[in-house]
């Protein structure tokens, strides 16, 4: 069976067993996504199970400085970029219809890099706590009202976000 992931308006294709689906080959279950803070400074609260181990940056350094497009755009240059996390470790997307609105966290090497980066709070098995990096100033919002999608290790989560 084929399954497809849509990650910054590139389809990633994969062939699991018949049987298999992305929560259960990870071991990766998103109970729950919650907003706190403001659609300015949004913080975000992952809890579930299968978490794993923190993914590494992908790339190394700062996504703001990593890739041309990113470059082009003025640097907020506070220290606070973030890391993006590969395809599939760890990503944020927003709007209409996510990851094609907004994204952060999310790079696929030579074809997509999110300039705004996540930046990880606490990482554990079953809760994950992050915020946006300081290039999210330069982009729309996460309003409420408005969609999500989250990717923990491959495993996604959509909703619609709420502030309390």
């Amino acid at each position: 069976m084929r399954r497809a992931i849509l990650i910054g308006g590139v389809i990633l294709t994969a062939i699991l067993a018949p049987a298999a689906s992305a929560a259960t080959m990870s071991g990766v279950r998103i109970a729950k996504v919650t907003f706190t803070g403001t659609a300015t400074a949004p913080v975000v609260t992952v809890t579930g199970t299968g978490f794993g181990a923190r993914p590494g940056a992908d790339p190394k350094g700062s996504p703001a400085s990593a890739s041309v497009g990113c470059r082009r755009q003025p640097l907020v240059g506070n220290k606070k970029d973030g890391s993006d996390y590969g395809p599939t470790g760890l990503s944020l997307g927003w709007g209409k219809s996510p990851p094609s609105g907004y994204n952060a966290g999310a790079n696929v090497a030579g074809r997509y890099l999110d300039c705004i980066g996540i930046q990880i709070t606490s990482y554990t098995a079953t809760k994950i706590v992050f915020s946006l990096g300081c290039q999210y100033a330069l982009y729309g919002p996460a309003k409420a009202h408005e969609n999500f999608l989250v990717q923990v290790h491959g495993t996604t989560k959509k909703g619609i976000i709420s502030y309390p």
